[in-house]
């Protein structure tokens, strides 16, 4: 019985203890109002094109800004856009990061967000 017992809390607390228990379920009615700010990154094929720092600033439920700092730049651009967001997927009209990206690694302080189909951009984010 001590053995049967031990085995259950074993399993408890291996349970407790699972990383995979932080992440959230994206839920899209949570971004306005907020700030993200992290690296975007786009290839061309397996070659790293270009990386650049970015904020996307959520300030409804179907617009905001992009800001971007491209490396090896002093200049900063930035741009309206106005995004779908459906499931676990966001589609931005805007300029530098126009198209589907698919939401993982979601917790409610940081996303990823990669380009859909073709993968070739990924953009890792922090809330602010």
């Amino acid at each position: 019985m001590k053995r049967i017992l031990t085995i259950i809390l074993a399993i408890a607390a291996l349970v407790a203890c699972n990383p995979d228990n932080d992440k959230l379920e994206f839920n899209p009615s949570q971004l306005p109002g907020t700030k993200w700010e992290g690296e975007l990154k786009l290839y061309e094929g397996n070659r790293l094109e270009s990386a650049s720092t970015v904020t996307l600033r959520f300030d409804t439920a179907d617009s905001g800004e992009f800001f971007q700092k491209r490396s090896g730049s002093g200049n900063k651009e930035n741009y309206r856009f106005s995004y779908t967001a459906k499931n676990n997927m966001l589609s931005f009209d805007c300029p530098v990061i126009s198209g589907s990206w698919s939401v993982s690694d979601y917790n409610s302080q940081t996303m990823k967000l990669t380009l859909e189909p073709s993968k070739n951009g990924v953009m890792v984010l922090s809330v602010k």
